[in-house]
C-alpha cells in the first residue's frame, strides 16, 4: 500500500499531528507513506519519521506529477476544511479528477454539508488586518460525493464504518512512561520529589499570532505590547492554584521558551519551546496535570491516552466590552477585586476578547456543537469556566490533590481508551475502502 498525505495547514499541528498517527499505523504494517506539508512542517514531519516533500506553490497544477512520480494506491488531506479556512493551495474537484481513490480528516464533524464557522477573535473592524492570515467568517464547502470521511478518534465517537464514513483510531495502545523516566523529566524541570506537582499549559502558535494581531489593533499599529495572552494565562494560573497546599510548578508549551519566568514562594513557571511529538508526549505524561483553553487539540487528546486528569478552560458565563471600557460582573462569578481587576485589564487590552468559547480564540461554541453531543470523549476530562475563578481553583485543587477525584476521572479516561483501541486496525480500514473504490477507477 502506497499512501500520499497532503497537510494543508501552516499554522495548526493538529491536523498533521493526526495524520502522522494514521500513518504510523500503515508503516508498522509495512505501507509507504509520502507527506506533503508547507515549509513551516516538514521538520515536525521528518522527525516523525515520514518521508516528505514540500507543497509546491501551485499544487493544482503539480499534483498529478506527484500521482505519477510516488504511484499512491490513495492520497489522503489533512482536513479538507482548511481549503477554505486556510488555504486554497489545492483545487478540491480536480482532486477527484485523479485516477487514484481520495479521502479527507474530519476531525470537527462537519463534513459532508456545508456550513459557515466565525472567529469570534476578529471583529467586522478587524477584517482588513487579518486578511491574507485568518477570516472572521469561512465558508466551508460540502464535501463531494466521492471523497471518504476519515473521522479522528479521539475526538470523535468511535463507531463502526457507515456509508462513506469511517472512524480511525489515532492511537493503538495506551500512552504509558516509566517511573525512572517521568522522575527525570520532572527532575530537568527542577521539580521536587517531595510532593510538588507539575501542571502543563500549551498553546498553538496560530492561537497566540491571531490575539497579537488583535491587540495591536486593540492598541494601535505603533503600540508596544508589553502583555501578552501568555502574561494573562499566568495570571489566571496564579489564582487557579491557590487552593493547592503543596509547591506548584506550571510549565507553559509555547512558541518562544523562555525558560523559569516566575517565581514566588511555592510557585514557579517554566515556559518551553515546541517539543518533537516523542518529547511532548513525555512532558504530557510527567504531569500531574494538564490544562488547555483547546478541548479536541490533540495535546490533549494525548494527555487523555496517558490517563492525566484534564482540566479545559471554557467560558460560558462572561462577554467583554467592544471597546475595552469597564465589565459589569454577574453576582455568580464570586470575584475577588484581585481577580477582578485582572479580567478587566485583559478586556481593556484585548478590545471585545471575551467572548464565549469552546476553543480559544475561535470560539466555535456552536460550530462544535454536532462534534460533542452524546460523545464519551467529554466524560474523560473536567469542563471549568475561565473567569469563575474560585470555582475553577476548587477543580485544580480536587484533580492536583484528592487521589479519589483523579481515580474516578482516570476510570473515566480509560473507558474512552477502550473504545478507541477497539475499533478495527487502520491498516485494514484503508485496505478495504482502496480496494472498494479501485473497482470505480478500475
Amino acid at each position: 500500500m502506497r499512501v500520499i498525505f497532503v497537510a494543508l495547514s501552516k499554522f495548526s499541528v493538529g491536523e498533521l499531528h493526526n495524520a502522522l498517527c494514521v500513518a504510523q499505523q500503515l508503516q508498522r504494517r509495512g505501507a509507504e507513506v509520502l507527506f506533503l506539508t508547507p515549509p513551516e512542517q516538514q521538520a515536525y514531519a521528518e522527525a516523525a519519521g515520514m518521508q516528505v516533500r514540500v507543497l509546491p506553490l501551485k499544487l493544482h497544477q503539480q499534483i498529478q506529477e506527484v500521482i505519477e512520480d510516488f504511484r499512491p494506491d490513495a492520497v489522503v488531506l489533512a482536513d479538507y476544511y482548511l481549503l477554505d479556512i486556510e488555504s486554497e493551495i489545492l483545487d478540491l474537484e480536480a482532486l477527484l479528477r485523479l485516477p487514484v481513490p481520495c479521502a479527507t480528516f474530519d476531525s470537527f464533524r462537519w463534513a459532508p454539508e456545508p456550513r459557515t464557522v466565525e472567529n469570534r477573535l476578529i471583529r467586522p473592524q478587524d477584517e482588513r488586518l487579518f486578511k491574507g492570515k485568518f477570516d472572521r467568517l469561512a465558508r466551508v464547502r460540502a464535501l463531494p460525493e466521492g471523497v471518504q470521511i476519515l473521522r479522528a478518534c479521539p475526538v470523535n465517537v468511535p463507531t463502526k464504518p457507515e456509508g462513506r464514513v469511517i472512524s480511525l483510531k489515532m492511537y493503538e495502545q495506551p500512552f504509558t512512561i516509566t517511573e525512572a523516566r517521568r522522575r527525570e523529566v520532572r527532575q530537568r524541570l527542577g521539580v521536587r520529589e517531595d510532593g510538588e506537582k507539575l501542571v502543563m499549559f500549551a498553546k498553538a502558535s496560530w492561537a497566540l499570532k491571531a490575539m497579537y494581531y488583535r491587540m495591536l489593533q486593540s492598541g494601535g499599529r505603533a503600540a508596544r505590547l508589553t502583555y501578552s495572552y501568555e502574561d494573562f494565562l499566568q495570571e489566571l494560573l496564579i489564582h487557579y492554584i491557590a487552593e493547592v497546599d503543596a509547591p506548584v510548578t506550571v510549565v507553559g508549551v509555547m512558541p518562544q521558551g523562555k525558560g523559569e519566568v516566575y517565581r514566588q514562594e511555592q510557585r514557579r513557571f517554566v515556559s518551553m519551546p515546541f517539543l518533537p511529538m516523542n518529547e511532548f508526549t513525555e512532558l504530557v505524561l510527567s504531569c500531574d496535570l494538564f490544562v488547555t483553553d483547546n478541548m479536541p487539540s490533540s495535546a490533549t487528546t494525548r494527555a487523555v491516552f496517558g490517563r492525566v486528569p484534564v482540566i479545559v478552560l471554557t467560558n460560558t458565563l462572561l462577554t467583554g466590552t467592544q471597546d475595552g471600557s469597564p465589565l459589569t460582573f454577574p453576582e455568580h462569578l464570586r470575584l475577588s477585586e484581585e481577580g477582578a481587576a485582572l479580567i478587566q485589564k485583559w478586556n481593556s487590552l484585548l478590545h471585545g476578547g471575551i467572548y464565549p468559547f469552546t476553543i480559544y480564540p475561535n470560539g466555535w461554541i456552536d460550530e462544535l456543537r454536532p462534534l460533542f453531543q452524546n460523545n464519551p470523549y467529554c466524560t474523560t476530562l473536567v469542563q471549568a469556566e475561565m473567569y469563575a475563578l474560585s470555582e475553577t481553583a476548587h477543580c485544580f485543587a480536587e484533580l492536583l490533590c484528592n487521589r479519589k477525584a483523579r481515580e474516578v476521572l482516570q476510570a473515566r479516561q480509560q473507558a474512552y481508551i477502550e473504545q478507541v483501541v477497539g475499533l478495527p486496525p487502520t491498516y485494514d480500514l484503508f485496505e478495504t475502502w482502496i480496494a472498494t473504490m479501485k473497482g470505480v477507477y478500475a
